[in-house]
């Protein structure tokens, strides 16, 4: 499944900054759809990294349609095998940056 959004219709806080919301909405969209997915017994997980300009190439994707995310369904595995990188576990610093006032 691939999820688009569309950049011509405006999501902005016009009042304040004009700051959009088309990226923030189109996740918590792509969020309940995986839930949802996850529901009816089958697996999912979040592709945000690919090549937008050969899959709108290769999907004749309207002009004002911009990809935000794949998402292949499938049924998950009975045994599913984990990542080796799993179990590694990071520090906290690794992605909190703490700011002393």
């Amino acid at each position: 499944m691939i999820i688009f959004y569309d950049k011509s219709v405006p999501y902005k806080r016009d009042k304040y900054d004009g700051k959009e919301f088309r990226d923030i909405d189109t996740s918590i969209v792509v969020t309940h759809m995986m839930l949802e997915i996850e529901e009816l017994g089958l697996g999912t997980t979040w592709i945000g990294s690919f090549d937008s300009d050969k899959l709108i190439e290769n999907y004749d994707v309207p002009e004002n349609q911009i990809p935000a995310a794949i998402l292949p369904i499938d049924c998950p595995s009975e045994e599913p095998i984990p990542s080796k990188l799993h179990f590694q576990i990071k520090s906290i610093s690794d992605f909190v940056y703490w700011n002393k006032f």
